[in-house]
């Protein structure tokens, strides 16, 4: 399935891939509703998983937006589902998510990894 996603171009040359990123980034998006965003966690947990490094820098776009939605968020069960996303991370990748929470700021100016 995630073999389409890597191999399908459109008319201007984007992947499959990218388009699951961007809708993905449209559903964590600040300004969209809440709870646009209730099983989103399990769609990017499930693309990181499957792609591993295809992603490249589009998965730092990916937690940024998981980040941002998350502090937006007020419903348990979205919170939830978001933090499932670095709690994969950190299971599967320790090192990676470290380093990424440590260098992104957190709401309130701290590092991110002590928001999480």
């Amino acid at each position: 399935m995630f073999l389409f996603f890597e191999t399908f171009r459109d008319a201007q040359g984007n992947s499959g891939l990218g388009h699951v990123v961007e809708l993905a980034c449209r559903l964590l998006n600040p300004s969209t509703s809440e709870f646009s965003a209730s099983f989103v966690g399990k769609l990017v947990t499930t693309l990181i998983m499957k792609t591993g490094d295809k992603l490249g820098d589009q998965l730092e776009l990916l937690l940024r937006a998981v980040l941002s939605k998350l502090q937006s968020a007020d419903t348990l069960s979205v919170i939830q589902n978001l933090c499932m996303v670095y709690a994969h991370l950190i299971n599967t990748q320790l090192d990676a998510a470290l380093n990424f929470l440590d260098s992104v700021p957190g709401p309130t100016g701290e590092e991110s990894l002590s928001y999480i």
